[in-house]
């Protein structure tokens, strides 16, 4: 009589899985997709009031398998409702790196980011009545990250761009040149040919009554 044995190989990986993607905030509800289809991987929301330098769990979004998190509770336990936010992935204690949220809206803690593209220039409009400059003057400010698409975003010196290329960008507010509340989401525009070099014009204006 013989006998068949059958044996289950389970691989454990020893690199953490890799970090979540399309981190974003609509009406406070934040979601994001996985970057990778790996099994029991599961996700953690932490969240960084204004002026602190730690960050907290998001008691309802620890391990959790969903890929959205309600995260409005935050903006009411924050000074000004000025919160950053951020998600990493986890498997078998081993955690990515976490990934920083956007704002597709723009609100008291987000700016409202527009762009225009004309023949010889790229207007980044920032224009937003908010709280920090009524309070704090010329100590707030605006953070302002650009590059071509599908190219990590970098606080750049504002420069020439070349025509015809894809260029996008990303604003934040500072307040004593620390980032403050969560960023625009990226936002991008055709450069037109303009047969010069063609300069990013940032328009940033508070309008404090």
């Amino acid at each position: 009589m013989f006998y068949a044995l059958f044996f289950s190989l389970t691989v454990v990986s020893d690199d953490p899985p890799a970090p979540p993607q399309d981190i974003r905030v609509d009406n406070w509800v934040l979601t994001w997709t996985p970057s990778s289809t790996e099994r029991n991987v599961t996700y953690t929301v932490q969240y960084s009031q204004f002026d602190a330098n730690k960050w907290l769990n998001v008691k309802s979004c620890v391990h959790t398998s969903l890929n959205s998190c309600d995260v409005s509770f935050t903006k009411l336990e924050a000074l000004y409702g000025c919160v950053r936010i951020r998600v990493l992935a986890e498997r078998n204690g081993l955690r990515s790196k976490p990934v920083e949220a956007c704002n597709r809206q723009g609100d008291s803690c987000t700016p409202n980011l527009s762009l225009t593209a004309r023949p010889g220039y790229l207007a980044v409009h920032l224009s937003r009545d908010h709280i920090l400059a009524k309070e704090n003057g010329d100590h707030a400010g605006y953070r302002v990250c650009y590059g071509k698409e599908q190219q990590s975003l970098k606080v750049r010196i504002l420069s020439s761009l070349a025509e015809g290329q894809r260029c996008c960008v990303q604003a934040q507010y500072t307040n004593f040149n620390k980032r403050v509340g969560l960023p625009s989401c990226t936002k991008c525009e055709d450069i037109p040919n303009a047969g010069k070099n063609i300069c990013l014009y940032v328009c940033a204006k508070f309008e404090v009554n």
